[in-house]
């Protein structure tokens, strides 16, 4: 009898750290930083978590507005855990075009990092919708 097939991002994470909670799944270039499936996962949940606390829910757009980073991948999970959907907004927008993907997609809360912040609260003036902004640090705190 074959195993029941993942239907989702979600489920197959959960899969996975079911199956091997200590295994490499994901290792920064810098090697700074090393996610196993169970430490990503808890990673997921506290940005799921974190994300449910400012009122997000399924349904609900949040926009990604990071460079290539664990957090990238980690808010993009957690969406999928509480049914949100994550869009990206390329990090070398100018503000102006920042705004009109924010407001086009419906986004009321944004995932960005400090050195984009700058951009976002340039575009922010014109984005009424938008309620919240978590800023991920470079240690990977927000």
């Amino acid at each position: 009898m074959s195993e029941r097939v993942p239907a989702n991002i979600r489920e197959l994470l959960e899969t996975q750290v079911e199956r091997s909670p200590e295994r490499e799944f994901l290792v920064l270039e810098s090697g700074s930083r090393v996610f196993t499936y169970r430490a990503f996962d808890d990673e997921v949940n506290r940005a799921a978590a974190t994300l449910l606390s400012l009122g997000v829910s399924k349904g609900d757009r949040v926009s990604l507005l990071l460079t290539n980073r664990a957090e990238y991948l980690i808010f993009y999970c957690a969406c999928f855990k509480i049914g949100a959907w994550a869009g990206p907004v390329n990090a070398l927008l100018k503000p102006q075009e920042i705004e009109f993907i924010i407001a086009n997609s419906g986004a009321q809360t944004v995932v960005t990092q400090p050195d984009l912040l700058r951009h976002l609260e340039e575009a922010r003036e014109h984005l009424s919708s938008l309620r919240n902004v978590i800023v991920v640090e470079e240690s990977g705190q927000w």
